[in-house]
């Protein structure tokens, strides 16, 4: 189940597509120039990333994949978001694509796993008050984090 839809993430990424919509190439006839990145792409992207979103949620004691209206309501916009950065990122230009990212050859994929785990860790008490069902976790919670080295 793909949190979101490609007319959301075409919402934050309008300036990538063809009259708000994301098309795969045809050969044709006629001949269609597709959008970068394509349909087929941004709807993979939504899987993948709603994914990494279930996986999350199932890390942190959450029954996935989420159902409660208020809750998908929450998540949904978010996933969108992150796929419309892969967009960005697909067209040189957003938060993936600074100097810096590309100076630390940084992933794109790490950085948007890294920012769904502080979404889950920051929102928790939140789902379980909108009543997502929680079955909690038997492993002890064994994460930290280290600071980055400091540019003297």
């Amino acid at each position: 189940m793909a949190y979101g839809t490609v007319g959301g993430v075409a919402a934050f990424a309008q300036m990538w597509t063809v009259g708000g919509a994301w098309v795969d190439p045809a050969t044709g006839p006629p001949v269609v120039e597709g959008t970068n990145p394509t349909l087929t792409q941004v709807t993979a992207w939504l899987v993948e990333i709603s994914a990494m979103m279930d996986l999350a949620l199932s890390n942190a004691g959450f029954v996935v994949p989420v159902t409660v209206s208020a809750a998908v309501g929450a998540i949904t916009p978010y996933v969108q978001a992150l796929v419309a950065d892969l967009c960005h990122a697909a067209n040189s230009s957003g938060r993936f694509f600074t100097e810096r990212i590309i100076e630390r050859g940084m992933s794109p994929m790490i950085i948007v796993q890294q920012n769904i785990n502080g979404w889950v860790e920051d929102n928790t008490q939140g789902l379980m008050n909108l009543g997502v069902p929680y079955v909690g976790t038997d492993r002890p919670i064994t994460a930290f984090s280290v600071p980055p080295k400091r540019q003297l």
